[in-house]
């Protein structure tokens, strides 16, 4: 439902559903290198790139 109200040119709302249901069950420290994961592989998407490049 996330990821169809958000789009595929927004991912970050769906990673962060996966994370959050995948961490519900493990340790903090598991919980936190998940969610470090999820935020390098956003980091590396168009949407997290295009709001930095000039207008011009």
């Amino acid at each position: 439902m996330v990821h169809a109200t958000a789009g595929k040119h927004y991912p970050a709302p769906t990673v962060a559903v996966q994370t959050i249901q995948a961490a519900a069950t493990l340790d903090r420290a598991g919980a936190i290198a998940l969610e470090n994961a999820g935020c390098a592989k956003l980091a590396a998407t168009d949407a997290a790139t295009a709001p930095i490049e000039p207008w011009c």
